[in-house]
């Protein structure tokens, strides 16, 4: 039975580590940019970022944004989230291709300060999704 619980745990984690590998190579060659400098903190908070093919330096177009979310350290402190925005009064959509690589998300943002935007995206061409991170200054 031990041999059995080694043998699936040792599985598992090759999958994971080779899950996580596709995931990194696939996102060093991409790269997203926060183009809005003047975030304000709101309930439906707009931020325009840039997705760029580092290779050749173009715009990203088509691809859709799955997941992002907000983090702010504060210190002696939990990590604060937001989340894609849900629930009663939020907007049609979480996030939308504007022009020629530039992507509009809404998310909450309840207070100023230092916050990391976390974005996933499915982009054309990639059979994983990439995933990067942009520092963002909130300001009141």
């Amino acid at each position: 039975m031990r041999r059995v619980f080694v043998l699936l745990r040792s599985a598992v984690l090759a999958a994971l580590v080779a899950g996580c590998a596709g995931i990194s190579e696939a996102s060093r060659n991409y790269q997203f940019q926060v183009l809005d400098q003047q975030v304000r903190p709101s309930t439906n908070a707009e931020v325009r970022v840039l997705l760029v093919h580092l290779p050749d330096g173009r715009p990203v177009t088509g691809a859709v944004i799955t997941n992002h979310k907000f983090e702010m350290s504060m210190p002696n402190a939990k990590i604060i989230t937001t989340l894609m925005v849900e629930g009663v009064g939020t907007p049609p959509v979480a996030t939308v291709e504007e022009d020629n690589g530039v992507y509009l998300v809404h998310s909450v943002v309840p207070m100023a300060g230092s916050w990391t935007m976390v974005l996933e995206a499915r982009v054309p061409g990639e059979s994983v999704s990439i995933q990067g991170s942009v520092p963002l200054r909130v300001r009141s």
